[in-house]
C-alpha cells in the first residue's frame, strides 16, 4: 500500500498545519512537533486509514509514525505505532498525545476523515461518494497494541513517509517561521488550528500541550495565494478553459475572511501595464475573486459577525483605488461585473464614486453625454452586439451605477435609438430588478409605440412577462399591450428548440438549488442555468452556447465534478419556476430577463407565477407513495421507524443553520463553546425552541422541495423521496420537531458547525453577543397557511397556444 503526503497534493496547507508544543520540563523535547498526515494513493477496501508522522523541527529523527482507521465503529479499531517504520524512544509517548486528542477533540478526526474525502477526490478526479463516516460511541476506548494482521507499507518509491521526512531538512524551520508571524490584526478570524477546548486556552502555559495557531500575515496569505493559483494554472490549458475551484483554493476562501481584500491587491498587482492584455493568472485570480464575493454574500446573509465589516472594507478599497483616474479600465469593469454578478449590494460609496469617474473622463470629452452615449451604443454595434440580450448583460451593470432618474432617461433614449436591437432592450428593462425604474417602463413604450419603435418581437415579450410581474405593476402595462392589440401588431411566432437533459442539484443549508439544461436549438447547443432560493425566488439566470454536442457535455462534466446534481422530469421544472416566481413576487422581485431568453429557446409562452401550498403539494404526491404510507394519520407511527434514515441518504451534509443567532444564543443559554459539548442535550433543546421551531416552515419546505426533487428524478423516482414527504407533512401539521430522528441530525449539525465555527473565530464575548435581540422561544405548532401576494388568473393575454419543447 502506497502513501501519500497530503501537504504534497496541498502544498498551501503547510501553512496551517497541526502542531503540538510539550511543556519545558517534561518527557518530551521542548520544540513543536508538526503533525503531517500521509493517505493510500491506491483505490480499492480498507482504504480509510490515515499514517501521522510527528516530526519535530530540531531537525532530529525523535520522531514518530502512528496508523489510525477513520473509522471509530469498526470492531478492531485501533491507534497503534506502524511496525514497518523505525521508532524513536519518545514514540510512545507521542502516541499517548494522538490517543488523548482524539478522545477529547471531535474536530481532530472529523477533520482526518475531511481530509481523506478531500484527498480521495483529489486523486481520483472525481467526488468522493464513499461510505459515511460515523462518530464515535459514548465512552469511547482506544485500543493502542498492534494488530496481528497490519496492511504493509510499499516504501519503495518516491514519496516514502520516511525519506519524505528526511528530505525536509530546514524547511520546517522556514515554516515554522512563517506561522509565528504575527504582525495582522486585520484577520477577525485568524489562520489556526484549535486542538483544545477554547481560544483561551493558549494562556494556561506549558501545562496544557493544545497551542494555538498565531494569524498569518497579509504577505504570508498572499504568497499561499500564489501558491493556489500557479497549482490551479497547470490545470487551465488555454486562455478559453474554464477554470476549476480546486480543493485547497476552495479551503483558502473559507478559512480567510478577508479573501476579497487579498484577491483585490492580487488583481491590481497582476493587472498589467500599457497595452498588454491579462494573462492567465489575473484569470485566475480574478475567478478567485468572484468566488470570494459570493462566500461573503452568503455569509452576509447568514448575519455571520465578520461579514458586514469585510463588505465596509471591500467597499472602501474599490472606491478609493479602483474606481479612480488611471486604473485600467479592463480592471474597474471586471470588479464591477464581479459585485453584480455576486449580488453584492452597492451603497451610495460605490455610487458616488463611479459618477466622480465619469466626470472626470467627461472633462477631457468635448460631446455631451449624449453623443457619449450613441459613440457607446455604436461601439456596440460595430462589435457585432446583434442580441438584446447580450447588450442588456452589459447595459444592467452600467445602469445600476446610475440614479432612478438618469436611468429613466437612458432608457428613454434607447427606446427611439435607431438600431431594433438596443430598442428590445427597453422591453426587457420591465424586468429591471428596481421597481422603481420599472414603473416608468410603460410609460417609455407608450412613447416609442407613437414613434413607431416597438418591434413585434418585443410585443410578444411584453406579453410572457406581464405575467411575471408583481399584480401591483401589471395594469400600466396591460395598457400598453391592449394598444399594441389594436394597431395590430403582428406576433412572430417561436421556433421551439429541443430539450435533451434536466439536472437539478440538492437543496443546499442555505436553501438554493440550481437548474441546468442542455437544450439543442436551430443547429447549436445552448446551457441554460437557473438558480433558486427558497423564499426568496429566481436569483439567477445565464445561458451559454456551444458549437457541438461535445463541447456541451464537456462543459455539463465541469459541472457534475463540483455539484451533486441529478437528471429530472420537465414537470418539476415548471413546478419550480412557477412556484420560485411566485415566491419573488412577495419581495416585489421579478426574474431576471436572461429567463425569457431560456423561455424562448424551449419555445415556453406560459410559466404563469402559481405559489404552491405545501398542503396542496403533499395531498397530491400522496397517491404515489408506496401503499403502506398513503394513510397520513399513520405518518407520525412511521416517521422513525428509521432514525439513521437521513444520514444513510447521504443528501443531509450541508443541512444545518449558520446563522450567526444560533451562536449568540447558545452563547446566551448555555455558556462558552466547551458547556456546548457538555451539555449537549440542553443546548439542542435551546436550538430546537429559539432557533428551529421559529423556522418550522423552511425545514418543512426543505423536506417537501427535496422530496419533489427525488419524486422526478429519472429515469425513475428514487426509493427516499417518500421519507421526505411525510415529514414535510408531520412538520406541517405541528408534530414537535424535536421528535423527530432526521432533525436530531440537523440539530447535531448544527451545533457542531457553529462549535467550530466558534473556536475557530476567537473573539471577545461583547464585541460578538448581541444577548439583548434574543429570538424568542417557540413551542410546537402547526404551520399556518401562507399570506403571500395573491395571484390574479392570467388571462387571456396569449392568442396563441401552449407549445413547449420535447425531452
Amino acid at each position: 500500500m502506497k502513501f501519500k503526503a497530503y501537504v504534497e497534493q496541498f502544498p498551501a496547507d503547510l501553512f496551517s498545519l497541526r502542531y503540538y508544543l510539550p511543556p519545558a520540563g517534561g518527557e518530551l523535547p521542548h520544540c513543536p512537533f508538526y503533525c503531517f498526515e500521509f493517505y493510500p494513493e491506491h483505490s480499492g477496501r480498507d482504504q480509510r486509514r490515515v499514517l501521522l508522522a510527528l516530526y519535530p523541527d530540531n531537525q532530529s529523527e525523535d520522531w514518530a509514525f502512528i496508523h489510525i482507521w477513520l473509522d471509530p465503529q469498526r470492531p478492531d479499531y485501533r491507534v497503534f505505532l506502524h511496525p514497518d517504520f523505525p521508532q524513536s524512544d519518545h514514540a510512545e509517548a507521542l502516541l499517548g498525545l494522538i490517543v488523548e486528542d482524539l478522545k477529547e477533540d471531535p474536530s481532530f478526526l472529523h477533520g482526518l476523515q475531511e481530509h481523506f474525502r478531500l484527498f480521495r477526490s483529489e486523486v481520483t478526479g472525481r467526488t468522493y461518494n464513499g461510505r459515511q463516516f460515523f462518530d464515535p460511541q459514548p465512552g469511547w476506548q482506544i485500543d493502542t497494541r498492534v494488530p496481528d494482521k497490519v496492511p504493509a507499507v510499499d516504501r519503495d518509491h518516491e514519496v516514502d513517509p520516511l525519506l519524505w521526512l528526511r528530505r525536509l531538512g530546514g524547511k520546517v524551520n522556514q515554516l515554522r517561521g512563517l506561522i509565528q508571524q504575527t504582525e495582522d490584526q486585520l484577520l477577525d478570524g485568524p489562520l489556526h488550528t484549535l486542538l483544545g477546548d477554547d481560544a483561551d486556552v493558549v494562556t494556561q502555559g506549558d501545562a496544557d500541550f493544545h497551542e494555538a495557531r498565531p494569524p498569518a500575515s497579509p504577505e504570508d496569505m498572499l504568497h499561499e495565494l500564489d501558491l493556489i493559483v500557479e497549482e490551479m494554472a497547470k490545470g487551465l490549458q488555454s486562455r478559453q478553459s474554464p477554470p476549476i475551484l480546486n480543493q485547497a483554493a476552495e479551503r483558502f476562501l473559507e478559512r480567510h475572511h478577508i479573501a476579497p481584500l487579498l484577491l483585490l491587491e492580487l488583481m491590481q498587482r497582476e493587472y498589467p501595464q500599457g497595452d498588454a492584455q491579462p494573462g492567465i493568472r489575473y484569470q485566475l485570480i480574478y475567478f478567485l475573486f468572484c468566488e470570494s464575493l459570493h462566500k461573503l454574500c452568503y455569509a452576509l446573509d447568514r448575519h455571520w459577525r465578520w461579514a458586514a465589516p469585510v463588505q465596509e472594507q471591500l467597499i472602501a478599497r474599490i472606491a478609493d483605488s479602483i474606481l479612480v483616474p488611471h486604473v485600467g479600465q479592463v480592471l474597474q469593469q471586471d470588479v464591477m461585473e464581479a459585485l453584480r454578478d455576486s449580488n453584492l449590494e452597492w451603497d451610495d460609496e460605490i455610487i458616488e464614486a463611479t459618477q466622480n469617474l465619469a466626470d472626470y473622463y467627461n472633462r477631457f470629452s468635448g460631446k455631451d453625454s449624449y453623443e457619449e452615449m450613441e459613440a457607446v451604443l455604436q461601439d456596440m454595434e460595430d462589435h457585432g452586439l446583434e442580441d438584446a440580450y447580450a447588450v442588456a448583460e452589459i447595459l444592467i451593470p452600467q445602469l445600476k451605477m446610475v440614479p432612478i432618474d438618469g436611468q429613466v432617461s437612458i432608457l428613454e433614449y434607447l427606446a427611439h435609438y435607431k438600431s431594433e436591437v438596443m430598442c428590445e432592450v427597453v422591453g426587457l428593462m420591465c424586468l429591471h430588478s428596481d421597481p422603481q425604474v420599472r414603473r416608468y417602463l410603460p410609460s417609455i413604450l407608450d412613447a416609442a409605440m407613437a414613434a413607431g419603435k416597438v418591434s413585434p418581437v418585443t410585443f410578444r415579450r411584453l406579453i410572457m412577462l406581464r405575467n411575471w410581474l408583481p399584480i401591483v405593476e401589471r395594469s400600466e402595462l396591460d395598457r400598453t399591450i391592449k394598444a399594441l392589440r389594436m394597431a395590430r401588431l403582428d406576433i412572430p411566432g417561436l421556433v421551439p428548440g429541443r430539450l435533451l437533459h434536466i439536472y437539478a442539484s440538492l437543496i443546499d443549508g442555505s436553501g438554493s438549488q440550481g437548474f441546468w439544461l442542455a437544450i439543442h436549438h436551430e443547429g447549436r447547443y445552448v446551457m441554460g442555468h437557473i438558480l433558486v432560493k427558497q423564499d426568496r425566488g429566481i436569483q439567477d439566470v445565464w445561458c451559454s452556447q456551444f458549437n457541438s454536442a461535445e463541447a456541451l457535455a464537456e462543459e455539463m462534466n465541469l459541472v457534475k465534478n463540483q455539484i451533486t446534481f441529478w437528471k429530472v422530469d420537465r414537470v418539476y421544472l415548471d413546478l419550480v419556476i412557477r412556484h420560485q416566481i411566485g415566491v419573488g413576487h412577495g419581495h416585489r422581485k421579478v426574474p431576471p430577463p436572461e429567463l425569457m431568453r431560456l423561455a424562448e429557446y424551449l419555445g415556453e409562452k406560459g410559466w404563469d407565477p402559481r405559489l404552491c401550498e405545501p398542503s396542496d403539494l403533499i395531498r397530491e404526491h400522496i397517491p404515489a407513495l408506496p401503499k403502506r404510507l398513503r394513510d397520513p394519520a399513520k405518518w407520525a407511527s412511521l416517521v422513525n421507524q428509521n432514525p439513521n434514515w437521513l444520514i444513510g441518504s447521504g443528501l443531509q451534509e450541508t443541512w444545518f443553520d449558520d446563522d450567526e443567532m444560533v451562536e449568540t444564543v447558545l452563547h446566551a443559554k448555555i455558556g462558552k463553546p466547551r458547556q456546548w459539548l457538555e451539555h449537549l442535550e440542553e443546548a439542542t433543546e435551546v436550538l430546537l425552541h429559539h432557533i428551529f421551531e421559529p423556522n418550522r416552515r423552511l425545514w418543512m419546505e426543505r423536506f417537501l422541495w427535496t422530496a419533489l426533487w427525488l419524486r422526478y428524478h429519472r429515469p425513475k423516482p428514487k426509493a427516499m423521496w417518500s421519507q421526505f414527504l411525510i415529514h414535510a407533512g408531520v412538520i406541517l401539521d405541528g408534530m414537535p420537531l424535536g421528535d423527530l430522528a432526521a432533525m436530531g441530525t440537523i440539530l447535531i449539525q448544527t451545533l457542531y458547525s457553529v462549535y467550530y465555527r466558534s473556536v475557530n473565530e476567537p473573539a471577545a464575548a461583547e464585541d460578538r453577543l448581541h444577548l439583548d435581540s434574543l429570538p424568542d422561544p417557540v413551542q410546537p405548532a402547526p404551520v399556518p397557511t401562507k399570506s403571500g401576494e395573491e395571484l390574479e388568473p392570467p388571462g387571456n393575454l396569449v392568442p396563441f397556444n401552449r407549445g413547449r419543447g420535447g425531452t
